[in-house]
C-alpha cells in the first residue's frame, strides 16, 4: 500500500463517515502509559481503536526516544490503522521548546550564509532518519508541519506580530519554508510515503484566513484546521475560506475549548459533520489538569460507535486498478524467475545423469574386459 492509495481513500470517504483519532500523547515522553491510557483502555470501554493514531516528532526528545515512539506507530499501521505526524519542531535559534518564540526572519534558516541554516540543516537531517524508519517499514505517514502559521506567536514559525506590519513578508517566507521542506523531503530524499497536511488554526482570536499562508496545491494534498471548541459552530467565513482551497479537509486537533474537566461531550466534535465532509478528527492527548483524551470526555462510547465514524478494523482501504495489475505483473515475474530456474536446475540435473551414464558405461566396458581376460587365461 502506498501514499496514493491513502490519499485516494480519504479523497472518496464518503461525506457522512469520518475517521476517529487519537493522539498517543504530546511526545513520546510518557509512551507506555498514555498508550494504554489513549488506546488500550479506550477500546476496552467503547469497543473500539481508533481508526489514526497521532503523533509528535521534535519536542526536544531523543534519537532513541523517536525510534521506541516509531515502532508503536509501525505496529499500530500493521494492526490496520493510520498515522498521522505532527512536527512540533524545536526553535533553531535557541534549540528550546517549539513554543519559543525567539527569531529573526524565517529567511534566514534558508540563507547558507547564517548561523541558523546551518542548525536548520542538521534539524531536517534528523526528521528525515526519523521518517525514513517509517518508509523502510512501508508506513505512510499524515505529514503534518508547522501547523497554526495564521496564529501569532505560540510557535516559532507562525505569523507572530509581525504579521500585522509586514504581512507580505511574513507570508513569502513561511510559504518559502514549507515548499523547501516539502522539496528536501520528497525530491532530495526520496520521502514517497508522505502526504502533506496543512494545519491552520480555526480559533485565533485574531484570525488570518487559512488561505493566506497556504504553500500550493502542488505542496499540500489536505488541508485541515486545528480547533478547540464547546460547541463547534459553523463560521461560514472561516470553512468557507479552507474549502475553497479544494483540498480535502479535516479536524486535524480537535477537543473542548474551555470544559477540560472532563464533563465534555466528545460526540460534539460530530456537528462538524453538519457543514464539511472532514475526512478524520484527531484528539489532542491530556495534559494535566486538562481533560482532552476521548478517553477523559464524556460519552467516549457513544462518538467511537456512532454509526458515522470508522475506527481501526473499519478502514478498508483498496489497491488502484494500476497498483494491482503491478502487483500481477511482479507475480507473473516471479513465477518466470522461478521457472526459469527450474528449468536451469533440470538442465544441471540432465547433464549430471549423463555423466553418470557416461561413468556407468565406462565401468561396463572395463568390466566386460576384465572378464574377457579371465575367460583368455
Amino acid at each position: 500500500m502506498n501514499r496514493e492509495n491513502v490519499l485516494r481513500y480519504l479523497t472518496e470517504l464518503p461525506p457522512d463517515k469520518v475517521l476517529s483519532g487519537q493522539m498517543v500523547g504530546h511526545g513520546f515522553y510518557n509512551l507506555a502509559a498514555e498508550y494504554t491510557h489513549n488506546f488500550v483502555e479506550l477500546a476496552a470501554q467503547t469497543g473500539q481503536y481508533p481508526a489514526i493514531i497521532g503523533a509528535s516528532y521534535g519536542v526536544r526528545m531523543t534519537d532513541e526516544t523517536h525510534q521506541r515512539g516509531n515502532q508503536v506507530l509501525i505496529d499500530y499501521w500493521n494492526a490496520g490503522g493510520l498515522i498521522e505526524v505532527n512536527w512540533a519542531c524545536d526553535n533553531p535559534w535557541t534549540l528550546e521548546s517549539y513554543q519559543d518564540p525567539t527569531r529573526t526572519a524565517l529567511a534566514d534558516l534558508l540563507d547558507p550564509t547564517t548561523e541558523v541554516s546551518a542548525t536548520w540543516d542538521v534539524m531536517v537531517e534528523r526528521v528525515v532518519g526519523h521518517l525514513f524508519e517509517l518508509r523502510d517499514a512501508d508506513v505512510v505517514v499524515l505529514w503534518r508541519p508547522f501547523g497554526e502559521p495564521n496564529y501569532t506567536g505560540a510557535n516559532w514559525w507562525d505569523a507572530h506580530t509581525e504579521y500585522w506590519s509586514e504581512p507580505e513578508r511574513v507570508v513569502t517566507e513561511y510559504v518559502a519554508l514549507w515548499r523547501d521542506l516539502y522539496q528536501r523531503l520528497t525530491v532530495q530524499y526520496g520521502l514517497d510515503n508522505l502526504i502533506w497536511v496543512y494545519s491552520p488554526s480555526h480559533f485565533a482570536a485574531e484570525w488570518i484566513p487559512a488561505s493566506v499562508f497556504y504553500p500550493g496545491d502542488e505542496y499540500v494534498d489536505i488541508a485541515g484546521f486545528n480547533w478547540y471548541s464547546d460547541d463547534y459552530p459553523y463560521i461560514q467565513e472561516r470553512w468557507g475560506d479552507l474549502l475553497g482551497l479544494g483540498k480535502p479537509v479535516a479536524l486535524t486537533e480537535c477537543g473542548p475549548r474551555a470544559t477540560r474537566d472532563g464533563a465534555w461531550d466528545a460526540a460534539t466534535v460530530l456537528r462538524v459533520l453538519d457543514f464539511a465532509p472532514v475526512r478524520w478528527f484527531m484528539f489532542w492527548a491530556s495534559w494535566p489538569e486538562k481533560e482532552n483524551s476521548i478517553i477523559d470526555c464524556q460519552n467516549a462510547s457513544g462518538l467511537m460507535n456512532d454509526s458515522r465514524v470508522v475506527n481501526r478494523g473499519e478502514v478498508d482501504i483498496e489497491m488502484s486498478l494500476m497498483d494491482r495489475i503491478n502487483e500481477v505483473d511482479s507475480a507473473i515475474v516471479g513465477v518466470d524467475n522461478a521457472l526459469s530456474l527450474l528449468i536451469a536446475q533440470m538442465e544441471e540435473l540432465r547433464r549430471e545423469a549423463a555423466e553418470a551414464d557416461d561413468v556407468v558405461d565406462a565401468a561396463r566396458d572395463t568390466l566386460t574386459q576384465m572378464a574377457n581376460v579371465i575367460e583368455d587365461d
